[in-house]
């Protein structure tokens, strides 16, 4: 899944997989799992790396 971070939404990206941000602004991002498995509670699961792509 691609999830797309901006102040604008970039082209080609669907607006249902956007995230606005605030232009010139830092935001953080935050990962909640709940009813989280052993992997995820032992930490040899995490997500994939984040990307940065120019727009």
């Amino acid at each position: 899944m691609s999830i797309w971070l901006g102040s604008s939404l970039p082209k080609n990206a669907p607006q249902s997989n956007w995230l606005p941000t605030s232009a010139g602004k830092g935001f953080a991002l935050t990962m909640r799992m709940y009813v989280s498995k052993k992997p995820v509670l032992d930490g040899a699961w995490f997500p994939s790396p984040i990307e940065l792509k120019p727009n």
